[in-house]
């Protein structure tokens, strides 16, 4: 994965849609976490 020297416009709206969708993966799997935890009484308590 090294840095192209010119910088293609195509991969780089690529990477950000990558990027992005990362992002949103993240965020789901935190609220899913978190609701999980909430339906099921706080776990450790």
């Amino acid at each position: 994965m090294a840095p192209q020297p010119e910088r293609d416009p195509d991969a780089v709206a690529a990477a950000r849609k990558r990027a992005r969708r990362t992002v949103w993966v993240l965020a789901l799997a935190a609220v899913a976490l978190y609701a999980w935890v909430i339906l099921t009484g706080g776990g450790m308590r």
